[in-house]
């Protein structure tokens, strides 16, 4: 007399644990790549704003063009004059201090050109990619005054 099995082997069982092991991996895997494009879209977004935030200063104080591209880098007191008016070179004093404190919210750093009209920023930063170590990063933007 022949008997039937029914219900599942253990062969069955364990390929089955196999497939959903490999899947649950991969959705790990790719769970790991979203977050790390997202932190670097974060992390390049900022920079954007940034960049365009002191061009929108640079072109609203732009008769203190050049002090902005030769103190950028500079560590500057504030001139403290925002309750009781500023001059044009203490609004810059002030412009660059509020700048610094926001790139620094980013832990970048600012490389600050001027060829006759045009000036270039470039921020930069560095990025941890969960145990592929730091990647740097930059963002280069150019305008006119």
């Amino acid at each position: 007399m022949y008997l039937r099995t029914k219900g599942f082997t253990l062969i069955e069982v364990l390929v089955a644990m196999l497939i959903l092991s490999i899947s649950l991996l991969g959705m790990a895997g790719l769970q790991i790549m979203s977050l790390q494009s997202s932190g670097s879209s974060l992390s390049r977004s900022q920079a954007t704003m940034l960049a365009y935030d002191l061009a929108e200063r640079m072109r609203r104080n732009s008769d203190q063009s050049g002090f902005y591209v030769n103190n950028l880098d500079q560590t500057i007191t504030s001139p403290d004059c925002l309750s009781t008016g500023c001059s044009p070179e203490e609004l810059a004093r002030e412009d660059i201090i509020q700048w610094q404190t926001s790139l620094q919210d980013i832990n970048g750093a600012a490389t600050i050109a001027s060829v006759d009209n045009e000036i270039t920023l470039e921020i930069s930063w560095s990025e941890s990619h969960y145990g592929n170590g730091l990647l740097d990063q930059s963002y280069e933007m150019t305008f006119e005054l």
